[in-house]
């Protein structure tokens, strides 16, 4: 019996409880690019064809718990199934509205993992895009915390029933999204967006890393859907900014 009242206070002891955090307050990855003349940026002119064939980079996370001060940045990852088929409907519509007439996902393995940081990061992002022959490259990067906080019921911890089916923990997840669309010859910045999700959810000890991974994945896809909306607007402000360009001329 006593072993059964310790076993809910090891997954206690395994949680840490952080105190609250601002997201603003992540601590941000290297500058994306490269420490050029002014000069040459102001001598940079879009080139992209139209239709053009956009490639999507590989998503870059990073992840930390609340209150620890320490982000982990796990570089390059595979696109999730769902944030896959959301993206997939943006080409639909780009497609549709004349933007592009192709969408590829550039897979992780052509991008060096040593270019995860610093100056080579967004020439390693282009030559992934260069070896599929992409005019434009998206590059989505997000920033999230992941706490878990105590609540009145985690009393209840001290006995198995409550530690499986009390919400006695809970866990909050705030996530910010960036992106960018970026000409894979020259370098030259089409676009960004930015989108930003929270989300909190109250479970049983037992279940706190699976109930934290879920949350987390439901607001990156909450973030990822926001930028997706702002990528929409701005594309048809950038197609009738260079129609008009070409009428003038």
């Amino acid at each position: 019996m006593k072993t059964c009242l310790l076993l809910p206070l090891a997954f206690l002891t395994a949680c840490q409880s952080f105190g609250p955090q601002r997201l603003e307050d992540v601590p941000l990855p290297a500058p994306l690019f490269s420490d050029v003349r002014l000069a040459e940026l102001e001598g940079l002119r879009p080139s992209l064809p139209r239709p053009f064939r956009l490639g999507v980079a590989p998503p870059l996370r990073q992840v930390r718990h609340l209150g620890s001060g320490h982000g982990s940045f796990y570089g390059f990852e595979s696109w999730r199934p769902e944030e896959r088929a959301l993206i997939e409907g943006w080409g639909r519509e780009l497609q549709a509205a004349g933007h592009i007439h192709e969408l590829e996902f550039l897979p992780p393995v052509l991008v060096d993992p040593a270019t995860v940081e610093g100056e080579s990061l967004l020439l390693g992002i282009r030559e992934a895009a260069a070896r599929r022959q992409v005019d434009a490259v998206l590059l989505v990067h997000s920033m999230a915390d992941l706490g878990f906080y105590q609540n009145f019921l985690v009393v209840f911890d001290l006995t198995l029933i409550g530690a499986a089916f009390v919400p006695g923990h809970t866990v909050e997840s705030r996530v910010m999204t960036d992106a960018l669309l970026v000409d894979t010859r020259s370098e030259y910045l089409y676009l960004t967006a930015a989108g930003s999700s929270r989300d909190e959810r109250d479970c049983a000890v037992i279940h706190l890393p699976r109930a934290g991974q879920r949350l987390l994945e439901k607001v990156e896809l909450g973030a990822l859907k926001q930028v997706g909306d702002e990528l929409e607007r701005r594309a048809e402000a950038l197609a009738a900014e260079r129609a008009s360009g070409e009428q003038g001329t």
